[in-house]
């Protein structure tokens, strides 16, 4: 049994970095061989990348506005992948993960802020600038634009999408971001 780790916007031809994961779907569904395919929205995980400018500035950049969506803890993500590959019942399914709140970069940061016990300012920057910084930082050109998409996407409010696909499958709610943050606070310590 193959299970693979797509993503939830799989399915938005508009953007690039959704058209590769719809192709690998495809090839994997036109095999003979038994499948599960999963669908996580933005990982938890995702606000590591914030904590350079966390430890010495105090803030997180942020190039999607207000809009929201429902992060995912990646060991959320793991056991429902375990499960796929052990549970015959997953076979054929196509699996979208979410955590269990809706929220906001400015939300999740004050939740951040808030198990570190330090002040940490929201900053809206452009998605053309995030991009930029994105690159400069090494990340290929052509990677970096398709982030700036899913950014703009989100900042459109397109990624607000919440599912109940991990409490079904694990038979526990998912992780929430305030639980993951008081985890990883250590990752962020100055």
């Amino acid at each position: 049994k193959v299970v693979l780790l797509s993503t939830m916007g799989a399915v938005d031809s508009n953007v690039r970095m959704a058209r590769a994961h719809a192709a690998r779907e495809g090839l994997l569904r036109q095999s003979s061989l038994p499948w599960c395919i999963v669908r996580p929205t933005t990982f938890m995980s995702n606000a590591l990348r914030w904590d350079e400018s966390i430890r010495l500035q105090g803030v997180v950049y942020n190039p999607q506005g207000d809009g929201k969506t429902a992060p995912v803890a990646p060991s959320d993500i793991g056991e429902v992948v375990a499960r796929a590959l052990q549970d015959p019942s997953l076979a054929g399914k196509i699996l979208e993960l979410t955590g269990p709140q809706l929220l906001s970069t400015p939300e999740q940061v004050e939740i951040l802020s808030n198990a570190l016990a330090r002040e940490i300012r929201v900053v809206d920057v452009p998605v053309a600038a995030a991009v930029q910084q994105i690159e400069r930082s090494g990340v290929p050109a052509d990677f970096a634009t398709a982030l700036g998409q899913l950014f703009e996407r989100i900042r459109e409010g397109r990624g607000s999408t919440r599912t109940d696909t991990v409490h079904r499958v694990l038979g526990r709610p998912p992780m929430t971001f305030e639980a993951w943050a008081r985890e990883h606070a250590h990752a962020f310590a100055s």
